[in-house]
């Protein structure tokens, strides 16, 4: 049996920070669209969606769904963090969300182990 990708969304200490939120800042079609990406990467992993995924930075990576963008990484078997979602409005991944993105990768990495 094929085992499924485990997708996690990412969410602040104090919950304020949180994918989810910012997915559902999109409006209701466009976060429709990015929910069944992230079925589809939890089903197959990301070599599906191949032309949709760019590596960013150390271990972050980069889904593109039209003009947006969720940033994530993967952790230990199997395990997807999104940690960062949000319009892109230029050519290139702005500083600001790949920093956002560093910073709540070392929060979750660092409540993780932890735990």
């Amino acid at each position: 049996m094929k085992k499924t990708w485990e997708v996690v969304l990412y969410s602040g200490k104090d919950g304020r920070d949180s994918v989810i939120n910012e997915i559902d800042d999109f409006g209701e079609n466009n976060a429709a669209k990015v929910f069944r990406v992230i079925e589809l990467l939890k089903t197959y992993g990301h070599t599906v969606l191949e032309t949709h995924i760019k590596h960013i930075d150390r271990k972050i990576w980069e889904i593109k769904i039209d003009k947006y963008r969720v940033l994530y990484f993967l952790y230990e078997n199997q395990h997807y963090i999104l940690i960062r979602a949000f319009m892109k409005k230029t050519q290139k991944t702005p500083e600001k969300e790949i920093e956002i993105a560093e910073k709540r990768y070392t929060d979750y990495i660092s409540r993780a182990e932890g735990a």
